[in-house]
């Protein structure tokens, strides 16, 4: 089943009996639903697999779970004032304030936290998303 939008312009309560019925075809181990939205809250309830798309191109195939896992938010609190231009690995989106910074990253390692505090002589607090957050800091 291929869908496009198909939730774009009914009211929440239509929506939510749509999703349902949606869910009754999709739990049928033989089909699978394509289900293209911008409304992104409704693929986070459904999806198991995502892509997303960035000026055409995909920049992001796999599981839902495995995305939020990889994507985070880094909240950085340093002892002394950040460079403005930071460069982390995997970095998708930053804002510094003088000793505090807020980093979407891509490619999330716990590992990586203890490195980054050592190297940014900083705490760090990591941050899950949910998808909406995800789309929003990779198309900053």
């Amino acid at each position: 089943l291929l869908l496009d939008e198909p939730a774009s312009g009914l009211d929440p309560i239509a929506r939510r009996q749509f999703m349902q019925a949606v869910l009754e075809v999709a739990a049928d181990p033989g089909r699978t639903v394509f289900y293209s939205s911008h409304i992104v809250s409704d693929i986070e309830r459904v999806a198991s697999h995502v892509w997303i798309l960035r000026e055409g191109q995909i920049i992001w195939r796999g599981e839902l779970d495995a995305l939020k896992e990889s994507v985070v938010r880094l909240q950085l609190r340093a002892q002394s004032d950040l460079s403005p231009v930071l460069a982390l690995p995997g970095q998708l989106f930053a804002t510094v304030s003088g000793r505090t910074a807020a980093v979407t990253v891509g490619d999330w390692q716990p590992a990586r936290k203890q490195a980054l505090e050592r190297e940014f002589d900083c705490a760090i607090e990591v941050e899950p998303l949910g998808l909406e957050d995800i789309f929003l800091a990779v198309h900053a």
